[in-house]
C-alpha cells in the first residue's frame, strides 16, 4: 500500500472513530424521545438551522445539483436546492415559533393534536410510500448517471 493511501485509510478510520465516539458520549445524554428528536429544546437557533438543512441536504444534493448546474446552468438548479432550501426557511419563519409554543417534536404531533390520533396514524401510514418512492427516484437517478457519463467531457476528443 502506498503511502498516500495509508494516510487517506487512517484518515477514514480516525473520523469513524470520532463519529462513534460522539455517537456513543451523546448517547448517554439522551433520556428521553424528546432529547432524541429535538435536543431537549436546547438547542440556539444557529445550530439547530445547521441541522435541519444538514439533515435535508445530503449528498445526492449537493453532487447531484451541482452536476445539473454544471451542465444546465444556473437556471437548472432554482427547484433543488433553491426551492427546497426556500421551503425550509418560509416553513421556520411562518411555523417554527407555532410548533415551539405548542411543543410538538414532528409533523405527526400537530395533526395528532388537530385531528386526533387515527388521523395521526393514517396521515404516518400515508407518508411511508412518499418516502419510500422519494428514495428510490434519488436510486434510479444515482444508477443512471453512474451508467451514463456526464457530456460535458468527451474522453474520445479530451475536450469539455
Amino acid at each position: 500500500m502506498a503511502g498516500t493511501q495509508a494516510w487517506i485509510l487512517g484518515g477514514i478510520f480516525v473520523y469513524i472513530a470520532v463519529v462513534l465516539g460522539v455517537g456513543w458520549w451523546a448517547s448517554r445524554r439522551i433520556k428521553t424521545d424528546r432529547d432524541f428528536i429535538v435536543a431537549g429544546g436546547r438547542l440556539g437557533w444557529m445550530l439547530s438551522i445547521g441541522t435541519i438543512f444538514a439533515t435535508w441536504f445530503g449528498a445526492e444534493t449537493c453532487m447531484g445539483s451541482s452536476q445539473t448546474a454544471f451542465g444546465k446552468g444556473f437556471l437548472g438548479v432554482i427547484a433543488d436546492p433553491f426551492g427546497a432550501g426556500l421551503c425550509l426557511i418560509l416553513s421556520g419563519l411562518f411555523f417554527a415559533r407555532y410548533f415551539r409554543e405548542r411543543k410538538y417534536e414532528t409533523i405527526v404531533d400537530f395533526f395528532q393534536d388537530r385531528y386526533g390520533r387515527s388521523a395521526a396514524w393514517v396521515l404516518s401510514l400515508l407518508y411511508i410510500p412518499v418516502y419510500l418512492d422519494t428514495a428510490l427516484c434519488r436510486l434510479l437517478e444515482a444508477r443512471r448517471r453512474r451508467k451514463r457519463p456526464s457530456r460535458a467531457y468527451r474522453r474520445d476528443r479530451g475536450k469539455w
